[in-house]
């Protein structure tokens, strides 16, 4: 197996020349993946005429290009999970609004002519076993009560879906597709430099001014400054603490036989995630291939890039555990890949607690999530205000979990915090200001009576 992103073995980078010398501009997006581009692209729908992009590779070389392309309003929360914690007409908006950034990469691909190796298919959601079975309920459930398309597929059902053992059935709905991440980044990079954009790669941002981005070689002076760095922004000491990553891992195999594929997906395809805290997905690609994706949880949140075999193993027992018939099935490709995530699993969207002329667009964790938060950055600042900054904005409260994360570290707190925005959270980001407040004064109690008994050990232990 070769440790290569399969997309990239499809077509070459079309690199352009980097930032020489200083140039103005009426704003700047830093950062070449799905939510730069997007924020790009809607500066330019509403008129902003001079608008560069800084890529600080090639376009499509962070997480947007190695995605496995899944394009679904699900990414990290699914929309039972979100009724949970807004309630159903804020979950309706948040939903609609993830099917808007769905639908904006739809459009893009047929209105530029994108190719990218788009599979139409159903969004599937699948129980792991039995017990698991109760969470398909809750969300066929939400989908139902808040207006959206769903059909339950029980346990004696999946076979006319999922040609899987092991699955305890499922929730599908329709309006979901699957690309070639790298294809679609690399295609409206082309279209958007048709229309005017101005872009540099092999152009890191190297400072950040309150009207201006530094680079090796030059500079770019601008009003308004949207970053779009995702697990790159604490280099350049932007939300360090909010911002962090989890790593997954992808491998494709060889193509199937047509047999295989048909047996695989009796009805037509799919793109699947289970119900695992670390969960697995797969799909079909567009020549044929199985992709899957996951990992196991001491490599998720790891500080650095992994390159170790286990969640590669993981990932090729499971198949050989769910589809007993491609347990000869062999595999090309394989990569990690580490995706910006914030506490709460919601993106950071919206102006700068810091420095008004800067914006984010970053931890999207999904590349609807990663287009919507990019166009909403954009309108943040044009507009001044979005129907979703309370749900995004950047200095909001993530959860009652954040003050340990100076004394645990940012895996354990963030590993910790998804577990918590998965299964238990609820409420807005002023509940979470509440709550983390209230274990911030738990925290101090603690520490205060702690000390005091410490000290009085040692005065105990001196007299003796």
């Amino acid at each position: 197996m070769n440790e290569q992103v399969f997309w990239y073995s499809r077509r070459k980078a079309r690199p352009v020349p980097p930032l020489r010398g200083e140039v103005s501009a009426e704003a700047v997006v830093v950062g070449g993946g799905i939510a730069g581009l997007s924020a790009a692209q809607r500066l330019i729908e509403i008129g902003v005429s001079d608008v560069v992009l800084l890529e600080a590779k090639f376009c499509g070389a962070g997480a947007s290009g190695k995605s496995s392309g899944f394009i679904t309003p699900d990414s990290e929360l699914e929309l039972y999970q979100l009724e949970r914690r807004f309630g159903p007409e804020d979950a309706r908006l948040l939903w609609s609004s993830a099917m808007d950034g769905c639908e904006t990469i739809r459009r893009n691909i047929e209105t530029f002519g994108l190719d990218c190796g788009m599979v139409e298919a159903d969004g599937f959601y699948a129980a792991n076993g039995d017990e698991e079975f109760s969470i398909i309920e809750e969300e066929h459930d939400a989908h139902t009560q808040l207006g959206f398309e769903s059909r339950l597929c029980r346990k004696e059902e999946i076979g006319r879906a999922l040609g899987s053992v092991g699955f305890a059935g499922g929730a599908r709905y329709p309006g979901c597709f699957a690309i070639d991440s790298f294809g679609y980044v690399q295609g409206l990079k082309d279209a958007l430099v048709e229309r005017g954009l101005r872009v540099f790669e092999n152009s890191p941002a190297v400072e950040l001014c309150p009207n201006g981005v530094v680079t090796p070689n030059g500079g770019v002076n601008a009003d308004k400054i949207f970053l779009c760095l995702d697990k790159y922004a604490p280099e350049l000491d932007v939300a360090r603490s909010a911002n962090y990553h989890a790593q997954t891992f992808i491998v494709v195999s060889r193509p199937l036989t047509g047999e295989q594929m048909e047996r695989l997906f009796p009805d037509r395809s799919l793109i699947v995630w289970d119900t695992d805290l670390i969960y697995q997905y797969f799909r079909p690609t567009d020549d044929g291939r199985l992709l899957i994706g996951g990992g196991l949880l001491r490599e998720t949140y790891s500080h650095g890039k992994s390159h170790s075999p286990r969640s590669v193993d993981h990932l090729l027992e499971y198949v050989r555990e769910k589809f007993p018939y491609l347990a000869e099935l062999e595999y090309e490709y394989f990569w990690p890949g580490m995706i910006g995530v914030t506490k709460d699993l919601l993106p950071l969207a919206g102006q700068s607690p810091d420095t008004p002329s800067h914006f984010y667009a970053m931890c999207s964790a999904g590349l609807p999530w990663s287009t919507l938060a990019g166009r909403v950055a954009v309108d943040r600042a044009m507009n001044g205000e979005t129907v979703l900054d309370r749900f995004f904005s950047p200095d909001r409260a993530f959860n009652f979990i954040e003050p340990v994360q100076s004394i645990v570290g940012k895996p354990a707190t963030f590993a910790l915090s998804h577990y918590y925005a998965k299964n238990y959270q609820t409420g807005d980001a002023e509940a979470a200001s509440r709550r983390r407040d209230l274990s911030l004064v738990g925290l101090c109690v603690a520490a205060f009576v702690g000390g005091v008994g410490l000290g009085r050990k040692i005065k105990t232990k001196l007299r003796s």
